[in-house]
């Protein structure tokens, strides 16, 4: 296992050193299967149209990999634990919130739960859909404990 985050780069310099990280990692057990868990917009192996400077990680991969195949998740509404911004007390709030997908990730109560392969790389450079279901919040494993006050009391 490795984390392959960057620790304070932001867009192309942030999706370069994590396609480095995670090229470095792969490059240990060269035989071996990898996965990696990533956002969509990390793991597209095209660009993006909303910033034709911008190139996501798996783009930089699979330059160097041709062989990478990466998918994208299908679901249906449900709740997920996040942090966000609140805008009305201007300070950030961790809690369950609802998860909607997006139009072409909306998984139908028909459709069950699986893979599905495409025939063909899609313009946003999935090669397939992992559909979940419906997405049921799970707290975060550790917490942040408020450090015991040191001195008299």
């Amino acid at each position: 296992m490795a984390a392959i985050d960057a620790d304070r780069a932001h867009g192309n310099e942030r999706e370069a050193q994590m396609a480095q990280h995670l090229l470095n990692a792969q490059s240990e057990r060269p035989q071996a299967w990898t996965l990696v868990l990533t956002g969509s917009v990390h793991a597209r192996t095209t660009e993006v149209s909303w910033d034709g400077d911008f190139e996501p990680m798996g783009a930089r991969v699979a330059r160097v990999l041709p062989s990478v195949r990466v998918l994208d998740v299908g679901f249906q509404r449900g709740t997920q634990f996040a942090c966000r911004y609140n805008v009305w007390n201007e300070g950030v709030e961790c809690n369950v919130f609802g998860i909607s997908p997006a139009l072409e990730a909306w998984q139908s109560s028909k459709l069950a739960e699986g893979l599905k392969l495409f025939t063909s790389q899609q313009p946003d450079g999935f090669h397939g859909r992992l559909y979940l279901g419906s997405l049921t919040a799970s707290p975060p494993a550790l917490t942040t404990v408020n450090p015991v006050p040191s001195g008299p009391r």
